[in-house]
Parts: C-alpha cells; sequence; structure tokens
C-alpha cells in the first residue's frame, strides 16, 4: 500500500469521527503513550530518532496529566 492510500483512508475514518487522523498523529500518539508507561531509551529505539531530544517532545504534559497527577496525590 502506498503513503498516500494510507493518508486518504486515515482521513475517510478521522472524518467519521470528527478527528484529524494523520500517520505523523498516530505516531505522536503511540509515542505520547510509551512515554507514560516505558524507559525514553526503549521508546527512542521503537520510534527509530537518532538523537533522544527528538523523543523528548513526546514528554510534553498535558494540563489534564497535571490535574490527574494533583488528583493522585495522597495527602
Amino acid at each position: 500500500m502506498k503513503r498516500n492510500a494510507i493518508n486518504l483512508i486515515l482521513k475517510k475514518y478521522g472524518q467519521r469521527v470528527a478527528v484529524e487522523v494523520t500517520p505523523h498523529r498516530i505516531r505522536h500518539t503511540l509515542g505520547y503513550r510509551l512515554v507514560k508507561s516505558t524507559a525514553i531509551t526503549t521508546i527512542q529505539q521503537i520510534l527509530g530518532h537518532d538523537s533522544i531530544l527528538t523523543t523528548n517532545i513526546y514528554t510534553l504534559t498535558t494540563e489534564q496529566d497535571k490535574v490527574n497527577a494533583l488528583e493522585a496525590l495522597e495527602w
């Protein structure tokens, strides 16, 4: 399957659920989820990054991550 065909398929199904879906977005989501549960160097190797700095972009914290972290604290 060629790249353009994959892009068209993802676009079609993304439109059905009102979400922009691209190969890059899927890759980014994978990286983000792996960061939440896996060592960063393992993620670097899975994604094929030469530099750990490239992998580091997946470690950005969302507002919801902050809320969840604070709510999970035991006082």
